[in-house]
């Protein structure tokens, strides 16, 4: 069974942070947080996946993101997260990814993490705010301190 969760509380705490996807610009705040929050599809059976606390850490992990690089939550509008537990998540052009992201389509796999904070949600989602497929932004080299994971 597929566990659908919805971040929008994260959302909700963050909507007037600033910034927009790709421009780090200030963005107005918006009104209706449940419509900015990705959306998050469980295909995980791990069980600190299916854990009851998975949602709040993933909104934790999106709000931490956010307030560290300043940026808009109201860019996750739209977003669809894909969580697998496949070794490879078949992202076009990369060999053996564990995180995908083409537009507002992320998919990413928890091979290797023992919590979720290691899933590359953090990674996949900075690439939905900012974009630069290269990884060439110095803000790449701030985000593992996030995906260290407090409860692994």
């Amino acid at each position: 069974m597929k566990l659908k969760i919805l971040v929008a509380a994260a959302v909700a705490m963050l909507a007037g942070c600033g910034g927009s996807a790709g421009e780090d610009a200030a963005a107005p705040a918006a009104t209706d947080a449940s419509t900015l929050a990705p959306a998050v599809e469980n295909d995980s059976a791990q069980s600190w996946m299916r854990a009851a606390d998975v949602q709040p850490r993933i909104a934790h992990l999106i709000q931490a993101e956010a307030a560290l690089f300043n940026l808009d939550p109201a860019a996750l509008a739209g977003v669809h997260v894909d969580v697998v537990d496949d070794t490879d998540v078949g992202c076009p052009g990369v060999h053996s990814a564990g995180g995908c992201t083409i537009g507002k389509a992320v998919k990413v796999s928890t091979f290797g993490a023992h919590c979720v904070e290691q899933v590359p949600i953090a990674h996949e989602l900075l690439h939905v705010w900012i974009g630069d497929p290269h990884h060439k932004d110095p803000r790449w080299h701030e985000l593992p301190a996030l995906m260290l994971g407090e409860g692994c």
